[in-house]
């Protein structure tokens, strides 16, 4: 494993400490990208995960669904309940 404040050819993961510039392309197999300023422990924390062959991400953006694994209803929904 590879811990780099820049970019670099490597053929292991690595983790990329970055400031606040706008993300550029690592040629590399980058696993996690934390702020050059992360505190030990979290940076002990990050490269245990990723020594353990997992790769860190931050969160996607919401699903528009709010229970994407319910199916949707077809049609409308009536209110009232009813005939008629």
């Amino acid at each position: 494993m590879v811990l780099t404040d820049r970019p670099i050819k490597t053929a292991v993961p690595a983790i990329a400490l970055v400031s606040g510039e706008p993300p550029r392309v690592w040629p590399a197999n980058v696993r996690a990208v934390v702020p050059a300023d992360v505190d030990a422990a979290t940076l002990v924390a990050i490269i245990t995960v990723v020594a353990a062959g997992y790769a860190l991400a931050p969160p996607s953006l919401p699903s528009p669904c709010p229970h994407p694994s319910l199916p949707r209803s077809r049609g409308r929904v009536r209110e009232g309940g009813g005939g008629g």
